[in-house]
Formats: structure tokens, C-alpha cells, sequence
């Protein structure tokens, strides 16, 4: 049933009956009378957000940087009630997983790839802690303050591969004052969720916080054969604040979370390749029943412990920070070939990251070292890490290796004379074939930039980041069991070999403040990426991934109109990508996953965010945001393409992809969102919201194959929530997707056809929540 046009059809109604009674209600007061009409908004979309864009705090609005942010209060009432849902109310922004790593592209620069030895374009901060890794990284926000999404290369400040932007959560500190909420949700697919946090002020100079998170989930998929495992998560984070003296502040974090997730590791072949179709694998109807015949799972955690020092003096601050963070994940298991056909299945044990990191910073004061000049940060960061494959097995099944026979034309007595010597073989009659991949990195560097106050309405930053990188191929080897002798014998056994890389990054920006409320600002800045290695090489070497260097320029706009009834950012944007990295799957690549370079890409676009109060006097609860973004992103040069004979469906080095669009990057996106508050009286109130989310069409992959495209869609949300006051408890219908719109989280192409993932349909429930 669409129920998406009736909701905003009864809202619509609502707000203008309530605009009427409020008018008649009271007298509208004069725009003189306030600051800004949206102080005195009742909405909790408006709250105004101190940001950390340039490592100090500082208005979202003052900041040259193209930056979106929310409060935690605006999260939900967008209902954003994790990481994935940033997406669908920041343009230019797309989420989605695969086997647990989230692919983040902003702007059209991102990665698609789910292997360890790739890092993030689009990197993610959590107070402050870079996390090297994409995998878990997608789960839901609990005692947060705010999420920053910083867009475009980030490459001083945040210099460490943020070369599609930054995402910073920031979590609340610990602060003086007794706090408390709770937050229960229930809704089909067997929805269960909690999240709760705890502010315990134990002295007047220490305190404590807590926060857990819990999520319990039916999977999208149903299986024709065999019952699915639910989705499940649980997280929790401690933290310790402590103020021995007025200049002096320590802080420590721990923070866990474990997932068991299918996930999108539940992909069906949709389309089977001329390969797949004579191995076996029947045509697939592309619904929502998985018809693998390998079982599917992910099980894992990961874990940060963080310290924290500030020293504040009148000439400066000084912040001393240090991170160790571990991600494992315990079990993997993946079906290759997506079909019942028993041809190819891997699993992974112990696939893991471990890094730790220190970083050093010196940031200015207003009346401080320099401060006639402007302001100014330098630092200094380095970082230590390893992580890879433990094990990995490719388990091929005895119909896999009667397809391999009969397609080299080898005697069918080879299969029988195989069958005895690898081995052991499991239950399904599979053949273990162990695969080993570590990679290590340690990474040190410096940065800076400094803003000089030209006048009243100039300044003028300029800042950089120098980085000297060494990244290893610790282990990388392929083996085979032997059953005769119940041992692994390594087939091949690749050496150990050394990157060792050095960059430097720069920005520059000129912002001018034509106004008091408006400022215009014009970019400059670099990006880079690590070189890395193929760690996963079955019959050929090891590749050396050169690194990924973006430079991007903007112009762009922030401005207030209507004493703040109006505000509208705007950017117009230029990228430059050198070497961007690509992934391609196949089982003949030498590697199965292969990262490759595309010698030139460029993104040119525009976006815009608009909040509008369009009743400031007589309704400040209506609030309207729109968002837009124009991107045309393409493969300027790419002339050592890897990818599938659109003919045969076999694997085929050498294409040339030149100037074809980049991958998961809509050339449209467009968002609306109204939010309504309607007070009743002093201990009632009722939240309303519709938001309506529209991305144009784009490819899965950088040969843009036709039958690897995404369609337009359109998902809109709704929500209606009661807010008893005295109690502060509130109750919130929900629906996402409510249109039903039928879209998928990805599609990729192997050997054997292309695979694909759909994402959730229609979800409602009722969320209850509490705060003191």
C-alpha cells in the first residue's frame, strides 16, 4: 500500500490549519523585536551546531569549508538513527555495505572496494580517532552530540586519505550535570532496538558517561531452503572525564561493539553469465528469496580505547591524543557464485586491523601567540597498523572442478585422480584451497595552516600537511591441502615488498564577508591516498597500487536572508583524481579481488542545502529543507581497464574505459524534508516530518556495463511523534521507505553472473523515548 502521498497530504493540511489557529491565537511580534526569527523556532531541526571543521570550535556558518552537520536532537527528528541514514539527508552523499564495509562516496570520490589492504576516500572520525578501516563502521548513533560531513579533499587537517571528505561523531563528554535517556524501538522484520546514555557527575572535577546500543533485525532475504539468522549488534561506550585544574583536562574513552550480520554477504546471481550458465546456475528471478547453497555469515568486533590531554594556556592550547583500536572479524563466510549450484565459496577467519596512533596538536587563542595575525594549528600525527587475511579458504566444489576440466579439455580421469590427493574435503565434498594476506603500515607527518586577518571582511588561509609512508606486504601466499599426507603445501609464496611514499598536501582559501551574515569563499586543496598492495594473489604477484592524489577546487556560498528565516549553502566544484584506485572481482584475476589504477578522473558539479521558515511569526515549528546536487563524474583516462568480454561474460584485461562514468556517483540527487512542531500547550506537543530522497541513475562498476546499472528512485520517510513535556517522554510513528520503492544496496559482476543485493522494503514501527 503507498501511503507516502496521503501522509503528506495530512501533513500538509495539519500545518495549514495550525498556521491559521496560531495566527488567530496571538500576536505576531516584529522581526526587530529578535536576533534571528530561528532563535525562537520550536523545531529541533534549527539548533545551531559549533563545528570542529578546522580543529577548533567554531560556527558551521563561519567555517570556508563545504560542511553539513547535525545535533543529535536534529538526527532524530530527521530520523537518522545510524550512519547509513547520513545519506539520505545530505546531498551529494551515498552509503552503502558489502560484507560489512560501508562504501562512502561524496561528491563522486569514494571506494567500492571490501578488502582490508584498501583504505576509505571518504574517512571516518570518532572523537578525534582516525579509523583506518571501512568494515563496521556502518552502525547505529548513540550518546552523540553531533556528526560533521566534511566535503571535498581534507587533506591538511585530516590529511590521512581523506581525499572525498570527513566524517567526525563526536560524543558527548561527561559533563557537570546528571543526565539520562532512553530510547526503545519495535517494527517489522521482528525490529528490535535500545539505545540508552548516562551522564554521572561522580565530583566537581570528574565525571562519567555511558551509553549502549542494541539491534535485533530480521534479514531482508528469506531462503528457499534453509532459516536466515537474525541481524544482531551490541556496542556500548565508557567515558571518563576528568578537571584536576582550570587549565588542565583528561580523557578516556573505551568503546566495543560486535556484529553477527548476513548483511549483504546474501547476494543473488540475477543474471548468470555465459560461464555461470554452463556451470549450472539457472536463470535467477531478481526478488527476494536466496537461493545459496553456501551458508552465509558474518561474525566480529570492534573496539577503540582513547586518551585524551588538554592543556590550556593563554597563549595556546595544547591537545595530546593516542588511540588503539582493534577490528576482527572472527568468521566470514560468503557464497561466491550466489546460486544453489555448489561451484565456489569462501571463508574468512580472523580477518583483522590493528593501529595505533598518537597525534600532537598546538591551536591558537583568541587573545594569544599571534593573534594580531589570525588564527593557527599545527600538529603533528603518526600512525601504526597491520591487518589483512589470517586464513582465508576458497572452497571449490566437485562441480567447479568438472566445469575447470571440461573447459581445458583435460582427461575427465583428472578430477577422479584430484579428489584423493586435496583434500580433506568438508561435507559438501568442497576443496580447501588457503589463502594468507598482511599488510603493514606506519605513517608519520606533520601539518599547519594559519587564516591572517586581512580586514573586516578578508582573511586568507593557507595551510599543509607533509606525510612520509612505508606500507609492507608482510605475508602473501596461496596453498593447498594434501590429504595423503594430512598437511598444507604452499603453492605459491609471494615475497615480502616495501612502498615507501612521501606527499605533500596544501590548501588555500580566500573568504570574503560581503555582509554580516553572508560569506563567499574560493579553494584550493589536495588530497592523498596510500599506495597499497593486492594482498590476496592466488597465481600472480603481488600489484603495487600507486597512491591516490585529488585536488579540488570550489566556490562557494553561505548565507542567511530574512533575518534567518533563509539560509542557503551553495557550491560550485572542480575535482581532479590521479591514479584512482578500482576494484574488480573475478576468480581469474590472479587474486580474486584486484585494486587497480585509472590513470585520470574529474568531477564537476554543484550542490545547495536551503532551510527555510517559511511562517518565522506565526508557525516557527514549519520547517522546510531542500537539498540538490548536479555531478558529472567521469574516467578521463583509463586505459588498463579490467573487466567481463560483454559477449562471452569471461574475465578481460586491457579495456579502455575512458570516458565513462564513475561508479555509484547519481548525475542528479535531490532531497525535500518538512518538519512541522505543533505546540498544544504547555505539556503537549506533536512532531511532524515527511522526507523524500531522490537519486538519478548510475553504474555499479567503472565499465559501466548495462546490465550493471541503477534506475532513478525516489525513498521517502514519514514520521508523527507526541512529546509529553512534563514527563519529557516521547512516542514517534515511523515509516521508512514508505512508497515501497524497490532499489538495490549493490550489484557487482564475477565470473559467474551479477550478484546482486537488494535493500529493505517498506519498515514501520513506534519508537518510545525518555530523557532527564
Amino acid at each position: 500500500m503507498k501511503i507516502g502521498p496521503h501522509l503528506a497530504s495530512s501533513l500538509l493540511l495539519t500545518i495549514t490549519l495550525y498556521n491559521s489557529l496560531y495566527v488567530s491565537a496571538q500576536n505576531s511580534p516584529s522581526q526587530n523585536d529578535t536576533p534571528s526569527v530561528r532563535e525562537k523556532s520550536t523545531n529541533r531541526i534549527l539548533e545551531e551546531i559549533i563545528v570542529t571543521a578546522q580543529k577548533r570550535s567554531e560556527d558551521m556558518q563561519s567555517v570556508p569549508i563545504s560542511i553539513t552537520a547535525y545535533s543529535a536532537e536534529a538526527l532524530d527528528a530527521r530520523g537518522a538513527f545510524d550512519t547509513k541514514a547520513l545519506a539520505d539527508i545530505t546531498p551529494a552523499m551515498t552509503i552503502t555495505e558489502f560484507a560489512g564495509y560501508a562504501f562512502i562516496y561524496i561528491r563522486g570520490v569514494g571506494t567500492d572496494a571490501f578488502v582490508p589492504s584498501e583504505d576509505p576516500s571518504v574517512t571516518t572520525y570518532i572523537d578525534g580517532v582516525y579509523v583506518p578501516q571501512s568494515q563496521g563502521i556502518v552502525s547505529d548513533l548513540g550518546g552523540v552530540e553531533r556528526v560533521e560531513i566534511l566535503k571535498g579533499p581534507q587533506g591538511t587537517l585530516f590529511g590521512r586519505n581523506s581525499t572525498g571528505g570527513a566524517i567526525n561523531v563526536i560524543t558527548k563528554r561527561p559533563g557537570s550535570e546528571f543526565e539520562a535517556s532512553a530510547q526503545a524501538q519495535i517494527g517489522n522484520y521482528k525490529e528490535r532496538r535500545f539505545k540508552g546514555y548516562l551522564n554521572l557527575p561522580i565530583t566537581d572535577s570528574f565525571g562519567a558517561s555511558a551509553d549502549i546500543l542494541f539491534k535485533q533485525l530480521d534479514h531482508q532475504y528469506t531462503h528457499e531452503s534453509r532459516e536466515l539468522p537474525q541481524e544482531e549488534s551490541l556496542a556500548g561506550r565508557i567515558r571518563l572525564n576528568w578537571r584536576p585544574t582550570e587549565n588542565l583536562e583528561l580523557d578516556a574513552m573505551y568503546f566495543r561493539a560486535e556484529q553477527k550480520s548476513l548483511g549483504s554477504l546474501i547476494s543473488k546471481n540475477i543474471d548468470p553469465s555465459p560461464l555461470g550458465t554452463i556451470a549450472g546456475i539457472p536463470d535467477g528471478q531478481d526478488n527476494y528469496i536466496a537461493t545459496t547453497d553456501y551458508e552465509t555469515a558474518l561474525d566480529g568486533y570492534h573496539e577503540i580505547m582513547s586518551m585524551g590531554l588538554d592543556w590550556y594556556q593563554p597563549w595556546f592550547d595544547l591537545s595530546i591524543d593516542i588511540a588503539d583500536q582493534t577490528n576482527l572479524t572472527y568468521f566470514t563466510a560468503y557464497d561466491f557464485d550466489g546460486s544453489a549450484s555448489p561451484l565456489v565459496g569462501f571463508t574468512a577467519h580472523d580477518q583483522y586491523g590493528e593501529s595505533q596512533n598518537i597525534e600532537v596538536q598546538l591551536t591558537s587563542k583568541p587573545e594569544g601567540f599571534l593573534s594580531d595575525w589570525g588564527k593557527w594549528v599545527l600538529g603533528s600525527y603518526y600512525l601504526e597498523s597491520e591487518g589483512g587475511y589470517s586464513v582465508v579458504n576458497l572452497y571449490a566444489g566437485r562441480d567447479a572442478l568438472l566445469y575447470a576440466v571440461n573447459l581445458l579439455a583435460l582427461p575427465q580421469a583428472l578430477l577422479e585422480n584430484l579428489n584423493p590427493l586435496l583434500g580433506p574435503l568438508n561435507d559438501a565434498g568442497d576443496i580447501p584451497l588457503p589463502l594468507v594476506g598482511i599488510l603493514s603500515t606506519e605513517s608519520a607527518s606533520i601539518y599547519g595552516e594559519f587564516t591572517f586577518d586581512i580586514n573586516s571582511w578578508m582573511d586568507f588561509t593557507l595551510g599543509g600537511r607533509y606525510q612520509d609512508e612505508e606500507r609492507t606486504l608482510e605475508e602473501s601466499s596461496f596453498s593447498a591441502g594434501l590429504a595423503v599426507i594430512d598437511t598444507e603445501l604452499p603453492v605459491f609464496v609471494y615475497p615480502q615488498d616495501t612502498t615507501i611514499t612521501t606527499n605533500f598536501s596544501s590548501r588555500a582559501v580566500l573568504t570574503l564577508y560581503p555582509r554580516e551574515d553572508w560569506m563567499v569563499y574560493l579553494s584550493r586543496a589536495e588530497g592523498f591516498k596510500s599506495a597499497t598492495y593486492n594482498i590476496i594473489n592466488v597465481y600472480s604477484p603481488q600489484d603495487a597500487i600507486r597512491p591516490e592524489l585529488v585536488t579540488g577546487y570550489e566556490l562557494g556560498m553561505k548565507a542567511d536572508f530574512y533575518n534567518g528565516a533563509l539560509r542557503i549553502n551553495a557550491a560550485l566544484f572542480d575535482t581532479k583524481i590521479k591514479d584512482k584506485h578500482v576494484q574488480v572481482v573475478s576468480l581469474v584475476a590472479g587474486g580474486v579481488i584486484r585494486i587497480d589504477n585509472a590513470e585520470m578522473a574529474s568531477i564537476r558539479g554543484a550542490e545547495f542545502d536551503a532551510t527555510i521558515l517559511p511562517f518565522p511569526d506565526s508557525n516557527p515549528g514549519l520547517v522546510i529543507t531542500l537539498g540538490g546536487a548536479y555531478l558529472d563524474a567521469n574516467y578521463d583516462k583509463f586505459t588498463s581497464g579490467k573487466g567481463y568480454d560483454e559477449g562471452t561474460g569471461l574475465y578481460t584485461e586491457g579495456l579502455d574505459f575512458s570516458g565513462n562514468d564513475i561508479e555509484r556517483t547519481p548525475k542528479f540527487a535531490a532531497s525535500i524534508g518538512i518538519n512541522q512542531t505543533l505546540i498544544i500547550n504547555s505539556d503537549n506537543e506533536i512532531e511532524l516530518g515527511v522526507d523524500a530522497n531522490y537519486n538519478g541513475e548510475y553504474f555499479f562498476s567503472a565499465q559501466n556495463n548495462g546490465n550493471l546499472t541503477h534506475d532513478a528512485y525516489t525513498l521517502v520517510n514519514a514520521r508523527i511523534g507526541y512529546l509529553y513535556t512534563p514527563w519529557n517522554i516521547r512516542a514517534t510513528l515511523f515509516g521508512r521507505n514508505v512508497m515501497n520503492e524497490r532499489y538495490y544496496i549493490g550489484k557487482y559482476q564475477n565470473d559467474f553472473g551479477i550478484l546482486s543485493n537488494r535493500a529493505y522494503q517498506a519498515q514501520y514501527g513506534l519508537r518510545l523515548g525518555w530523557q532527564f
